[in-house]
């Protein structure tokens, strides 16, 4: 990947490296107030990121409802001769949310019959700190033992026991039972056992046992260990370390609970928040979109809790209607049945600002909170799309709007950034006056380049914009340096354009270790350590960098041309097709040879498609679908080029497209068998038609295909035959990617520059109009290796420096190192603004 990036900047200063930047900030001409709600959060439990890491449960499966053929997460403790019978059971739970429950039968006690629990990869805990065991209990009348719950190490020496002595049971059997040799007698009712464990040592591998030491039987459920420093001391608080990375942030939004999350694979599966409120005991669990279990503990209520800390206004979001769109079959609730979706929205909306003598008012000040929670914004509709979900939303926006017109709501503009469904949702939530919508894009880092400038383009007098979702992926999915600053690229477009967008929030904000759906997130942890990444300290640095009103950068000359580089990549669209003898050359030197012992190592994963390596050929076997792109990774610095192979289609609708110049959203289609297998045809970007001529794809033949670049010229061969001869430009990018504003409050101009380029770039800064006197100013500066990541071994390789720089006045140099953001905080007095 090192190669990928350097090779991908590097001819994009060559001639202006020593040239000074022209800047000039309008501190003469302040701009539009800056909201306060821009830069948020967003969390999803995707990653595990819930139970087991900000909902600190140590408990896998606390109250044995996975619904999974066993009890998921225990294991049977026979110890020393022990004998005995472990089995789920339904009949009498604790409360029929916890449908299931645990039941020991205990034949021969030996040293102790019973279950274990591992935690989420080992219960991790520290010597003198204290948490909450609780459980439920109850023994059968053929039961007249005790019962012992320790945490054990792996060499099962007790950290810490808590035991319930046979005379010691708080319930008992009932009297006058008459025997009948078909049932047994009934148990003792539910009992609730609780004490605090302080382990006598630090391990990340305990375990927690239950056992019994006589014969008989006894039911257990809810079995719970919790630390008790939690953030801000909260009962069923959050992890302290997670939350404090989340407080530092200073977020203003808080965005929750997804996600695709939200809209679940069918309505059984969806979430709802009203499952997620109230006592543990009726929480009931959900195995949620992401393939895993939900405890709800973390619930709606500590979700509104988790905003309060954080001093963030909490950010809910509904289902519209239908399930995850991505997920097939989506399931749609009828135009006529929405009452059911407004009826939940309206009793949120009371839950979070009724009045305590309301009924949902009522719940939350019995959790513990009688103030209302304050909610402004609500969101209706996750990466939704087309007629189905807008037909939705505009119903239920109109019957929200009627009785709550003070929220704010959040409609959804679809799963991708551009393209008809994109365009469609634009045009029917403008005709619908709506208030916000959200944006979602993963894109690579050519694409998060070009968007600095997206929403200078936003009509103002439309509905503002909240980018919900975005991170930028580069090819090797990792967190790198590279991707955090063409991160910080577009939000200064944010920034500028913050009268149109008024919230943005990354995503997905967490990532469990080992236990990852999406590899690219802000914060990545384990059982007992915590970093973040590159992304983290971009985030960090323009929420704690926030100005209060905007002024105006004028760079006259921040344009510098993109270099001809690119991969090369191969591509079907509704078609099954083979490909052998790839080889890239320059000159007499050969770049590249595909070698089928090495398989796709090396290659980029398809979004869709089978790929795989038989007989010396490479083959992509699924005829149905069209994402199918694999690009060759190590190539992006490649530059004057020939690439040759051969192809052979299988099967489906059109041939193949040959990919080269290959950055991401910047590439060239040699689309052959093109258009229903009508037209070769050249494009650039997957969008430009260049040009195109008649021709088909026979399926089962082999054809000879060749591509030579040189410099911007394009030709292509097809079976040694001249196919197209074409100049094909390859854009420009900016400079620096540059915005300013001005901090009432620390009388202070801040001028924030990103440079994802590799040679530095110095600025000639002029403050305009302001009142500037010689100083050192502050100076934070985040900058390294474009490919440099951060972890648990290196968690601030790559984190900001503060140092000053002298400003001799309104008039000043300042370089961007390469690979850099740098945010500038000047002291400006009196009359600047």
């Amino acid at each position: 990947m090192k190669k990928v990036l350097v090779g991908c900047a590097m001819a994009v200063l060559v001639g202006y490296a020593q040239e000074p930047l022209s800047v000039t900030v309008r501190a003469d001409r302040p701009g539009h107030a800056i909201p306060r709600t821009l830069y948020g959060i967003f969390f999803e439990d995707i990653n595990y990121a819930a139970d087991g890491g900000l909902y600190p449960e140590l408990i896998a499966n606390r109250g044995f409802d996975w619904r999974t053929q066993g009890p998921e997460g225990w294991s049977r403790e026979w110890r020393d001769g022990a004998m005995g019978r472990v089995s789920l059971q339904g009949a009498d739970p604790v409360h029929p949310n916890t449908f299931q429950y645990l039941r020991i039968e205990c034949y021969a006690p030996g040293q102790g019959a019973g279950v274990a629990n591992d935690g989420f990869g080992g219960i991790a805990v520290q010597q003198g700190k204290t948490y909450a065991l609780s459980f439920y209990a109850r023994r059968h009348a053929d039961y007249a033992g005790g019962l012992t719950v320790q945490l054990e190490d792996a060499q099962r020496q007790s950290l810490a026991a808590f035991r319930i002595a046979k005379e010691a049971w708080k319930t008992t059997c009932p009297d006058g039972w008459i025997a009948s040799p078909l049932d047994s007698p009934p148990p003792a009712p539910w009992a609730r056992y609780e004490a605090l464990f302080t382990p006598t040592a630090t391990v990340t591998n305990a375990r927690l046992v239950v056992l019994l030491d006589a014969r008989g039987t006894v039911d257990l459920d809810l079995v719970s260990l919790f630390p008790q420093d939690t953030y801000k001391g909260r009962k069923n608080g959050l992890r302290k370390d997670l939350m404090e990375m989340l407080a530092e942030l200073k977020p203003a939004t808080l965005r929750f609970p997804g996600g695709c999350l939200v809209e679940g694979r069918s309505f059984e599966t969806q979430y709802h928040w009203k499952r997620t409120v109230g006592p543990l005991e009726r929480r009931a669990v959900n195995h949620n979109l992401w393939g895993y279990w939900q405890s709800h503990g973390l619930g709606y209520y500590e979700y509104f809790q988790m905003a309060e800390d954080l001093g963030a206004e909490p950010l809910p979001i509904l289902a519209a209607g239908l399930t995850c769109q991505f997920r097939k079959p989506t399931e749609y609730l009828p135009l006529d049945s929405l009452d059911l979706v407004i009826r939940d929205a309206l009793d949120l909306i009371e839950f979070a600002n009724g009045a305590p003598d309301t009924p949902w008012g009522r719940v939350r000040a019995e959790m513990g909170h009688p103030a209302p929670f304050n909610l402004k914004y609500l969101g209706i509709g996750n990466e939704n799309w087309d007629h189905p979900f807008l037909d939705r939303y505009e119903i239920i926006a109109k019957a929200l709007k009627a009785k709550h017109p003070e929220i704010t709501l959040i409609s959804s503009a679809g799963a991708a950034p551009e393209g008809p469904t994109f365009e469609l949702a634009w045009n029917r939530l403008t005709e619908m006056k709506a208030e916000l919508v959200d944006e979602h894009y993963y894109k690579p880092p050519e694409w998060f380049l070009a968007q600095a400038t997206r929403y200078d383009r936003y009509d103002r007098n439309g509905p503002k914009v909240y980018v919900g979702e975005y991170a930028c992926h580069t090819r090797d999915r990792k967190n790198n340096l590279l991707a955090a600053l063409c991160e910080a690229a577009a939000m200064t477009g944010f920034e500028r354009n913050s009268d149109v967008v008024c919230m943005a929030a990354y995503a997905p904000l967490f990532n469990k270790i080992g236990s990852k759906q999406w590899g690219i997130d802000l914060i990545w942890f384990d059982n007992t350590r915590v970093f973040g990444t590159p992304s983290y300290y971009v985030q960090k640095l323009f929420m704690n960098n926030l100005p209060d009103v905007l002024l105006p950068v004028e760079v006259p000359d921040n344009l510098a041309p993109l270099p001809p580089t690119g991969t090369i990549g191969l591509h079907t669209w509704e078609t099954a097709a083979e490909f052998k003898d790839i080889r890239v050359t320059r000159g007499g030197e050969t770049l590249y040879t595909f070698d089928p012992k090495a398989g796709t190592r090396g290659w980029s994963k398809p979004k869709e498609g089978v790929w795989s390596v038989k007989d010396g050929v490479l083959r992509q076997s699924d005829a149905t679908v069209r994402e199918t792109v694999i690009s060759f990774i190590a190539g992006a610095s490649w530059e004057n080029y020939t690439l040759e192979l051969n192809a052979r289609k299988l099967s489906g609708k059109e041939g193949f497209i040959i990919r080269a110049r290959d950055q991401r959203d910047k590439m060239i289609h040699l689309n052959l068998g093109g258009w229903g297998n009508k037209e070769h045809g050249i494009e650039q970007n997957g969008q430009n038609r260049i040009i195109c001529q008649p021709g088909s794809i026979e399926t089962g033949r082999w054809y000879a295909i060749k591509i030579q670049l040189e410099g911007e010229r394009v030709r292509a061969w097809l079976d040694g035959q001249p196919l197209f001869d074409r100049l094909l430009p390859n854009g420009q990018t900016a400079r620096a990617y540059l915005v300013a504003g001005y901090d009432r409050t620390a009388g202070e101009i801040v001028v924030k520059g990103v440079n994802p380029h590799n040679a530095p770039v110095t600025l000639a800064l002029n403050l305009a109009g302001a009142n500037v006197q010689a100083q050192k100013a502050r100076r934070i500066t985040l900058a390294g290796r474009p490919d440099d990541v951060n972890t648990m071994e290196e968690p601030r390789k790559i984190a900001p420096q503060e140092d000053t720089l002298d400003i001799p006045g309104a008039g000043s140099q300042v370089t961007l190192p390469a690979y850099s953001f740098t945010i500038l905080r000047i002291k400006a007095g009196q009359g600047t603004e």
